[in-house]
């Protein structure tokens, strides 16, 4: 085995069984480099001067550095440019300092049986980039690098670090001391580019121990003389590693759960999960499926369908003509009022597309379309679409514009970049990787918009002020030329329009003779502008419905000023509490009153609990993430289900520690069922059906070179690549093992007809090459009948293919290129278009944010880090919380993460049972 094979092989077993397989882009590019390093150590071992070979050293790098590699247009020539003044700087360093006989590419080998997660090692061979015999008989190997490598980085120098305990430097110094038993020697590692970005970009590399090189001898050793380097050797092999995922080339194969065509022939029947991760979850052992379990009598909920109304719901639902403002706390039947209205006002002979309901997500206003049962349906609108189509249709007014999405400031900004002067201080390397550089320019100019230049001057005294306000007015310019407008432009746009023009105004406010907004406790100003211009006077027949004490937008605008002021603004408004709650428990609903009654912006009232059970909420003392695994395992054991249990933080940060914590549960302990959860952002980029449908759009425009389209198609087709010849692609090496046909050949024709009589492989492309031809049918045709085809019928790829097709139509994709090309962009700037799954997936636990969890509810909930919601305004601080508590029906669960910090929880501390000891600790 290569040394380079045992150091993947030893980071991550799974990335070394990829590495065989698959031909990588950034493998491609680190192989370059690596060549022309070999090259570097010919001409040193030649003693070449540095201005004879620097012209092919840069006609290869021209010749080899791909342009498809490169973002922009000018980074491959910076990248050459670059890499020629390292590489001399290396050249003259060793020219210099390095004396006697030089060798260049010299095989060493070492003997070392071993098997390590199924390999068998026989011998280990390394190659010596260069050896020098010196004058005094000492002996020096030396291994050459692009980049240092991770484990000789400057911290692991610190003395008492043995850094030489690396498979690289155990297997030189063996090497070495194999072909020279009798002599002393010395083993360096160098590399081209230093650890850290931030270089000395001086002519001359420093001496000794550096950023670039570290340089051992035999006496570095000390545990040589109890057993030598193989025993050093097997040590290494002997530590448990954790691999890292979250930067590995290969993190969008380790992805996603395969299953076999024997378990599953239609393999995404679950949403996707990071459960699968290379390092010992593999997220296939059976779900934990509890029935019920005798205990603790349950608070029981009674049956929606069997409710009768209450006295405030009906008045809320009879209502007909003026102002209507209906608060209506969680769990009280909000929505199901609402629809109610607009059913009776329908069977009450009013005409459906006359009655507008107005809401935030496109989730709600399905919501509301689904329980309306009359087969004519009222006009149902989230509030930014409703705007844009006003916009839309009076674009005489304001030009044609076209909504922006994060896909298109990227690809604009892009474009930019490429005619811009280059900021200073700034690596453009991967400038659109999530977080990248093209994220903090759009910062930065949001931050320039908000707050003016000359205070990002004051916070930001290090950044190029000039560089980045010359491409902010760049980006501007082109910005507005192309008709773009941002997200909440589409509200602004709209008021402008009925503001500015009578005759508009008047036409769209005869459309509606009532309007319901949802949610109106999240309206900004300017939203609320919008809505009041909608209305027609005198009449006003608008009805808003929400709660003043559930306002958690304010971070982007939102304010419960629309709701608190609606008296003032329409004094003849009839005003209905619904303060019924039907989802939690009274000692639920006790904690949650308790702490909301703190602020003082609200609508009064307090909630009551119409649910049979008393159990309080619990506070767990001293409990620490690590141990969610184990409080999980003992709420199943307990009789939970799954689905029935949610995780609320704050935000994100809490949850994705969390799912590591989860991740490591499982892999920790084999004999327990797995336990399965929803991460707690799901982007489409990240669904397998995506992906799917991506690759085989490559495919069909003729795409072949991908090893990661063919490995990740082949794996959904039950087969597991392998390759004869690792130099060619997958595609090329079953061509030339005679195991497919061309795809663009006329004997592909054969695809179409392969029957159980072929190969399973064949079998396989048969199956990718009739899924991919599809495409030749319209975008807004080919993804339904692909998603059906090649990704089966789960809710995952049913809400993938709605979205896709969404997407397809709003921005008029007409060829599959134009398809591949923003789903790749899609993929590329990590877009923020998001899936919700679906009631119908089953033994998942829910973690969520706060914000994200508003309008749901589950049996058990654990709100982690009470403490953590205390951030800024107490008053919505407070309100997130509450609406975290409130999604609990039987169990509440609280945990503080620095004891005692809480505000909060020493608000509505007396309304808490509290348990602790060892257990979660």
């Amino acid at each position: 085995m290569r040394t380079e094979e045992l150091t993947v092989l030893l980071q991550c077993p799974k990335k070394y069984e990829l590495k065989q397989v698959i031909l990588d882009e950034e493998f491609q590019k680190y192989n370059v480099k690596k060549h022309a390093l070999g090259m570097l150590a010919e001409y040193l071992a030649e003693r070449k001067e540095w201005d004879a070979i620097s012209g092919k050293m840069e006609a290869f790098l021209q010749e080899n550095l791909k342009a498809c590699w490169f973002e922009l247009h000018w980074q491959k020539k910076e990248a050459v440019r670059n890499s020629l003044f390292r590489m001399k700087r290396l050249y003259c360093w060793f020219r210099a300092n390095i004396r006697g006989t030089i060798y260049a590419g010299a095989d060493l080998e070492m003997e070392f049986q071993e098997e390590y997660e199924g390999c068998r090692i026989r011998r280990l061979q390394i190659t010596a980039d260069l050896i020098a015999e010196e004058k005094d008989g000492a002996v020096l190997g030396i291994l050459l690098y692009p980049k240092f490598p991770d484990s000789c980085r400057r911290y692991a120098q610190a003395a008492g670090k043995k850094i030489f305990y690396t498979a690289e430097m155990l297997c030189l110094m063996g090497g070495m001391k194999r072909k020279y038993p009798d002599r002393a020697v010395d083993i360096m590692i160098a590399g081209l580019e230093p650890e850290k970005a931030e270089e000395k970009t001086g002519p001359v590399l420093e001496d000794s121990r550096t950023d670039h090189m570290v340089r051992f001898t035999e006496l570095d050793f000390p545990d040589m003389e109890k057993g030598g380097i193989t025993e050093a050797l097997r040590g290494l092999l002997m530590r448990r590693r954790k691999a890292n995922c979250r930067n590995c080339v290969f993190e969008d194969i380790c992805r996603y759960q395969v299953q076999t065509p024997l378990e599953d022939p239609k393999r995404h029947t679950q949403r996707a999960s990071h459960n699968a991760c290379p390092c010992g979850t593999d997220g296939l052992r059976p779900i934990r499926v509890t029935g019920d379990t005798p205990g603790e009598q349950p608070a029981v909920r009674q049956p929606e369908d069997s409710m009768d109304y209450t006295g405030d719901q009906k008045r809320s639902i009879r209502h007909r003509d003026g102002p209507l403002r209906v608060c209506a706390g969680p769990g009280a039947g909000k929505t199901a009022v609402l629809t109610a209205r607009i059913r009776d006002l329908i069977e009450g002979g009013h005409s459906p597309e006359r009655i507008l309901a107005v809401t935030f997500t496109k989730n709600a206003a399905k919501e509301i379309l689904a329980r309306v049962t009359s087969s004519k349906k009222p006009v149902v609108s989230t509030l930014h679409a409703l705007a844009f189509g006003i916009v839309r249709q009076h674009e005489y007014m304001v030009g044609r514009r076209r909504l922006a999405t994060r896909v298109d400031c990227m690809q604009m900004l892009l474009q930019v970049l490429n005619e811009a002067p280059a900021i200073h201080g700034i690596c453009y390397e991967k400038p659109g990787r999530k977080h990248g550089f093209l994220d903090s320019l759009l910062r930065d100019f949001d931050f320039i918009d908000k707050q003016g230049i000359h205070r990002f001057e004051e916070v930001y005294p290090d950044k190029d002020t000039a560089g980045i306000f010359c491409i902010k007015e760049m980006y501007g310019q082109k910005f507005h030329s192309s008709g773009y407008i941002l997200y909440d432009d589409q509200v602004r746009l709209g008021a402008e329009i009925l503001e500015s023009s009578q005759v508009v105004r008047q036409k769209v406010q005869e459309s509606y003779d009532y309007i319901m907004v949802d949610e109106a406790q999240d309206l900004d100003e300017m939203q609320s502008r919008f809505i009041r211009l909608l209305v027609k006077a005198p009449q006003n027949n608008i009805a808003i419905y929400g709660d003043a004490d559930q306002s958690i937008y304010g971070f982007r605008g939102g304010s419960n000023r629309f709701m608190l002021d609606f008296p003032v603004l329409y004094p003849e408004a009839a005003d209905i509490r619904l303060a019924d709650n039907f989802r939690s428990s009274t000692g639920i609903l006790d904690a949650a009153n308790t702490l909301i009654g703190h602020n003082h912006d609200r609508v009064p009232f307090r909630m009551q609990a119409h649910l049979q059970g008393n159990a309080r909420p619990v506070l767990i003392r001293d409990f620490r993430s690590n141990r969610i695994g184990a409080f999980i395992h003992d709420l199943l054991d307990g009789g939970c289900r799954p689905e029935q249990i949610a995780v609320i933080a704050r935000t994100n940060r809490e949850l994705e520690s969390m799912c590591s914590m989860l991740e490591t549960y499982n892999s920790e302990h084999p004999e327990k069922d797995i336990l399965q959860y929803d991460r707690p952002k799901y982007y489409l980029y990240q669904s397998p059906a995506f992906q799917d449908i991506l690759d085989l759009l490559a495919l069909y425009l003729g795409i072949y070179s991908e090893d990661k389209i063919w490995y990740r198609l082949l794996l959904a087709s039950g087969i597991h690549p392998n390759k004869k010849d690792c130099r060619n692609t997958l595609y090329e090496d079953y061509l030339d093992q005679g195991e497919i046909l061309p795809f663009d050949a006329e004997e592909a024709s054969v695809y179409l007809s392969a029957d159980g009589t072929y190969s399973a492989v064949f079998q396989a492309f048969a199956g990718i090459y009739r899924a991919s031809s599809l495409f030749s049918m319209p975008p807004d045709r080919a993804v339904p009948n692909v998603t059906k085809a090649f990704c089966g019928n789960s809710p995952d790829s049913r809400e993938t293919a709605e979205v896709l097709g969404e997407m397809i139509r709003e921005r008029n994709i007409r060829t599959p290129k134009e398809l591949w090309q923003y789903l790749t962009a899609v993929k590329k700037f990590h877009d923020e278009t998001r899936l919700y799954g679906s009631e119908e997936e089953k033994g998942r636990i829910h973690l969520l944010t706060a914000h994200d969890s508003k309008g749901k509810e589950f049996e058990t909930v654990l709100v982690y880090g009470v403490d953590a919601f205390e951030r800024g305004d107490p008053q919505e601080d407070r309100r997130l919380l509450y609406v975290a508590l409130t999604r609990a029906k039987e169990k509440l669960y609280v945990t503080e993460i620095c004891k005692g910090k809480s505000m909060f929880l020493r608000e509505f501390r007396e309304k808490l049972d509290e348990m602790g000891g060892l257990d979660y600790a």
